[in-house]
């Protein structure tokens, strides 16, 4: 096929752009299949730990999501930038309200996927070390003890509605008595 392709190009037949599409085609049918290839074994790992499954399914989402995300680089690889960002923008809406370890599940599979997929793109030179930059630092944990929950929200409100009718009732008893 590539002969043929070869011979189409030479004779005027395909143009350029037609090349590096099947070229990027075949990259992101080559970068699914290496990330996915470990998608299993990875998140087996989260499968039986509380709360089952959920932990299990946040790890295959973000995974899912980062193959895609970061198989799009054989497209357009001047995205590569802001590729290891996707993964706390992804992650955060398991951040505030939910367990900890829904948050924790989803970055540690992105980022093993995201990994695999640069391993990939560098060793098969779609992209170079050049457009390797570092990885940004994680932000501060913020864990579910640090974040008030909507249910805590709720129940402080409470305490201190009953506080103050407590404390109305009290005055309400002593002005009765003057």
């Amino acid at each position: 096929m590539k002969l043929a392709l070869l011979l189409l190009t030479l004779a005027g037949g395909v143009d350029g752009r037609a090349l590096r599409q099947d070229g990027a085609a075949d990259c992101l049918f080559e970068c699914q299949a290496h990330a996915s290839a470990a998608k299993d074994d990875f998140c087996a790992s989260f499968r039986n730990q509380i709360p089952r499954p959920t932990l299990f399914t946040r790890c295959g989402e973000a995974y899912t999501h980062a193959i895609g995300v970061g198989c799009d680089l054989c497209y357009d690889p001047s995205k590569y930038s802001a590729l290891r960002t996707n993964i706390f923008n992804f992650c955060d809406k398991w951040g505030r309200g939910h367990p900890h370890s829904y948050a924790a599940a989803c970055q540690k599979s992105y980022a093993f996927a995201i990994n695999r997929i640069e391993d990939f793109l560098l060793s098969n030179g779609y992209i170079t070390k050049g457009d390797v930059v570092p990885a940004p630092a994680a932000p501060a944990h913020v864990y579910e003890s640090d974040v008030e929950s909507a249910e805590s929200i709720v129940e402080r409100h409470l305490r201190e509605a009953r506080a103050e009718a407590r404390q109305e009732a009290m005055q309400d008893r002593f002005d009765r008595h003057l």
